[in-house]
């Protein structure tokens, strides 16, 4: 089976509940099905962790995302903004026009598509 896995970090470090959930389910699926892990990628996780993630994922896809830092003008010009959406700003914050296609271009090879977070769920609308 081939399992489209969508999320919003790189997994590496695993030093946090939900990325460990997250990649002792992965590496438990990728011994018996083919993973294609999607994820936004902000420049911060572990320099090793696109080479560390071969241990759950044949293929991994990055795609460059930067959410506005807290606290600054791009910040509230995007709280501001976020007042016109039905998503609240927590979820709305990781969308990308760049994700969502990449979600619709997988999605027609994969058997399953999973998005363990609503975060993800809503790049797949």
């Amino acid at each position: 089976m081939h399992i489209l896995w969508l999320k919003t970090e790189l997994l590496h470090p695993v030093d946090k509940g939900g990325r460990i959930r997250t990649y002792q389910m992965l590496r438990a699926l990728a011994r018996s099905h083919r993973v294609t892990y999607l994820t936004l990628d902000d420049g911060t996780a572990a320099p090793n962790a696109l080479e560390l993630a071969k241990e759950y994922a044949q293929e991994v896809i990055r795609v460059p995302f930067t959410a506005p830092a807290r606290g600054t003008p791009a910040f509230y010009a995007d709280l501001g903004l976020n007042l016109f959406s039905s998503l609240p700003y927590a979820i709305a914050k990781y969308r990308s026009a760049r994700f969502k296609e990449e979600v619709r271009r997988l999605a027609t090879t994969a058997d399953v598509l999973v998005c363990v977070s609503l975060h993800n769920a809503a790049q797949a609308q």
